[in-house]
């Protein structure tokens, strides 16, 4: 049993190793500031497109990789249960409550991308939230 929890130990930490260098994909092809360089002065569809890239680039590089992590632990914990009805039990808790948070950050994000297309485009599917505002169309 100790043996096993320490080969599944080091494939997790490898795991998140392999995932560390994620964070540098920032400053990749598409950079997430793409303003305020030269002669190129930010604009107020500037902040808000930065704001939509940094919800793509958490949800994508942190929320996905960590839910990843979490369900493989979940796994591992009822496959390494042995007949114990507790270390299921606790798996399958894991699992669940993975299973919540994972849809929480999901309808998050859904929300949030929302209210970030409405600004940029009042007259799309959800442009009543802006009703009253005075946002710019954005290009």
């Amino acid at each position: 049993m100790r043996f096993f929890l320490a080969i599944s130990s080091i494939v997790v930490l490898v795991s998140v190793f392999a995932l560390a260098p994620s964070p540098l994909y920032a400053q990749g092809p598409e950079p997430l500031v793409q303003c305020g360089t030269g002669a190129d002065p930010c604009t107020v569809c500037d902040l808000i497109s930065l704001g939509n890239r940094l919800l793509d680039f958490a949800f994508v590089y942190i929320v996905l990789p960590l839910v990843t992590i979490g369900i493989i632990a979940a796994g591992i914990t009822i496959a390494t249960a042995r007949g114990s009805m507790t270390q299921v039990l606790k798996g399958r808790q894991m699992l669940l409550s993975l299973l919540i948070g994972f849809f929480i950050a999901a309808s998050a994000w859904v929300i949030i991308k929302m209210v970030l297309v409405s600004f940029v485009d009042p007259s799309g599917p959800v442009g009543f939230l802006t009703s009253g505002f005075s946002f710019p169309l954005c290009p």
